[in-house]
């Protein structure tokens, strides 16, 4: 298949400097249905072309939240069971109806393993799909591409939200770099700076980590930047997160966001056009199992450490190991391995 891609007006292209506000802003779009990304009453003096600086995959979909057309009966939701798993693979074919309705809807179903949840039965004759982060690990690049197809050609689907999230393992955009942008008017748009609000340990610095977060998520534009490393487990990690939340409150999100996310993160804020290169879903995996096995040999060594001590006293590493060892998988390492 193929998705037209608009063209975006570019003004000027300047070189990423950690010190001062990105001087690039916005995108200036030529078709109807490209995306608003700003809400009501902002506006941008200095158009950027997303497409030319940014890759496509510089971001990936870390959540996803649809609506469309269905009729609650077995005809239809047979139909759409099998139109979803040829999109997506046999990870999306079956669907196990749970004991009540989620998400406002009367019946709702997961997605097989994927952790994705489909629900059906509204006053408009409605169903929705919410894909998680864990679930859209189970989508290919491809898959996206097959799920826009159908969402656009056979069911007229329209997004409710859409999270796109960029990794910085090396931590060269940190929460202290974004809170200079924020006071240099990175994140400003319109002349007006955004709500913030902080979590975590910014007072003391206990190794759990902080979160800044950029906007409301009732004005249907919210960005998230947290210490990950540090929220999996792992007090020294460097590794940040920075994850775009778009709502239908005041924009159409357009299905392109699913082909191009990096390019839609890249254009969200003044500072966010550092944004450039394609991510590493392998490498985020990665990451993220690091930091977990270091979380669990910390609080191994705390709660077990004398244990092990004392039965090297009288055993072999290998005789440990075996006494020790367990047949289950411990759910913080049980994390699904992305689709290329």
């Amino acid at each position: 298949m193929s998705t037209p891609l608009s063209t975006l007006d570019r003004n000027q292209s300047a070189q990423h400097n950690p010190n001062s506000v990105c001087n690039t802003v916005g995108v200036s779009v030529s078709r109807g249905d490209d995306p608003r990304l700003v809400i009501r009453g902002e506006s941008y003096n200095t158009p950027y072309n997303i497409e030319e600086k940014s890759h496509p995959y510089s971001a990936h979909t870390d959540w996803l939240n649809f609506t469309f057309d269905l009729p609650d009966n077995s005809e239809s939701i047979n139909e759409f069971r099998y139109h979803l798993s040829s999109a997506l693979g046999r990870a999306f074919e079956k669907l196990s109806e749970v004991g009540k309705g989620k998400l406002g809807f009367r019946r709702s179903f997961n997605i097989g393993e994927t952790g994705g949840i489909f629900a059906i039965g509204s006053q408009q004759d409605k169903a929705l799909v919410s894909f998680s982060g864990t679930t859209c690990q189970f989508v290919s690049k491809q898959g996206w591409a097959n799920l826009v197809e159908l969402m656009t050609s056979f069911y007229d689907g329209k997004i409710t939200r859409w999270d796109g999230a960029v990794d910085d393992f090396e931590g060269i955009h940190s929460i202290d770099w974004a809170v200079s942008q924020y006071h240099a008017g990175g994140f400003s748009t319109g002349g007006n700076r955004p709500y913030t609000l902080q979590h975590g340990d910014w007072i003391v610095r206990n190794g759990n980590g902080r979160t800044f977060e950029v906007g409301r998520r009732r004005n249907g534009k919210f960005l998230r930047i947290y210490e990950k490393g540090k929220e999996q487990g792992d007090p020294s990690s460097v590794w940040v997160r920075w994850e775009l939340q778009l709502s239908k409150r005041g924009r159409r999100i357009p299905w392109r966001v699913l082909l191009t996310p990096g390019q839609f993160v890249a254009g969200a804020y003044l500072c966010t056009r550092w944004v450039a290169n394609e991510v590493e879903r392998i490498k985020t995996f990665q990451k993220k199992k690091e930091a977990n096995i270091n979380h669990l040999k910390y609080w191994c060594s705390k709660t077990y450490g004398g244990l092990v001590r004392e039965l090297a006293e009288t055993m072999t590493p290998e005789e440990i190991v075996e006494c020790l060892k367990s047949p289950d998988v411990s759910k913080r390492l049980d994390i699904p391995r992305p689709v290329d």
